[in-house]
C-alpha cells in the first residue's frame, strides 16, 4: 500500500499544536508571491511514499512520477532533493533519485530518525525547463 500526495500542505496526523503551526505557516506559502512550488515547465510532479506510513528508524522509498503539461512522462530529468524535519532541525539529508522508466524516479531513505511531519523539496530539470517542489508527509512511530 502507498499513498499519492499532490498538495504542499497535505500532513494527515499531528498533533494539534504542530497543526496549528504547519496550517498557518502553509497559508502563508501559498499566499506568498515566492511561493515553494514554482514551474516554468508546466510539469506535475506526483509523490508516492511506500510504506503508506512510513515509520521511525526502518527503510522507506519515495517515488516520483513526472509529467509534462500534456500528461506525458518526462525522462531524465535531473534531480536534487532533500529531505528535512519540519518541526525540529535534524539537518538537511541529500537524496538521490535514480530513474526507472516511464517518467518515475525513486529515492531510498534507511529510516527516519524521529517520528512527526518530514518534508521532501525537489528541483527537477531538463535543459531550460525546470521545477522546484515541495511536499509533506508524516512518519510515524
Amino acid at each position: 500500500m502507498s499513498i499519492k500526495l499532490r498538495a504542499v500542505c497535505g500532513i494527515t496526523t499531528v498533533a494539534l499544536a504542530a497543526g496549528v503551526i504547519l496550517a498557518s505557516g502553509c497559508s502563508k506559502k501559498a499566499s506568498s508571491p515566492a511561493a515553494s512550488n514554482e514551474s516554468t515547465a508546466g510539469w506535475t510532479l506526483v509523490l508516492t511514499v511506500a510504506p503508506a506510513h512510513p515509520r521511525m528508524v526502518r527503510p522507506a522509498t519515495l517515488s516520483l512520477h513526472i509529467a509534462d503539461s500534456n500528461g506525458k512522462p518526462v525522462e531524465n530529468a535531473q534531480l536534487t532533493a532533500s529531505l528535512t524535519m519540519t518541526l525540529m532541525d535534524m539537518g538537511k539529508t541529500e537524496l538521490k533519485f535514480e530513474p526507472k522508466g516511464g517518467g518515475g524516479y525513486a529515492a531510498s531513505v534507511q529510516s527516519f530518525d524521529m517520528s512527526g511531519p518530514w518534508e521532501l523539496t525537489v528541483d527537477a530539470m531538463q535543459g531550460a525547463a525546470q521545477v522546484h517542489k515541495t511536499f509533506q508527509f508524516t512518519v510515524y512511530d
